[in-house]
């Protein structure tokens, strides 16, 4: 795949599901939303940038179009493989599972040598 990734960082339309508005509510609300949107640009241009989020079997889904004038940025965004498992660490003196340790005889003594 050849498509760059990238992070739109996007200024859009606020809307809520609020049946009842009084002044205190739009006070609140009337303002932009800032929206951050991942995708694989699939077009950028002077109309705006069109952005994939999903990728399978060759072919993209999930498109989304914002207007040039609504975009605040568009960043290189960059995936890297997991990293490799660690080897696990080599156990201490005794078993320390549950804050316990086998190396000690009841009582909490020392095992003699």
């Amino acid at each position: 795949m050849n498509k760059r990734l990238v992070i739109v960082t996007l200024t859009d339309a606020n809307t809520d599901s609020e049946d009842v508005v009084n002044d205190d509510s739009i006070d609140r609300l009337h303002k932009p939303t800032i929206v951050h949107t991942l995708g694989w640009v699939m077009r950028d241009d002077d109309v705006g940038i069109t952005v994939c989020t999903e990728y399978y079997d060759h072919a993209f889904r999930g498109r989304t179009i914002i207007p040039r004038v609504c975009i605040n940025s568009v960043t290189d965004y960059k995936l890297s493989k997991p990293p490799k498992p660690r080897k696990p660490k080599s156990k201490p003196n005794g078993d320390v599972r549950a804050g316990t340790r086998t190396d000690i005889s009841p009582g909490g003594k020392e095992p003699s040598e």
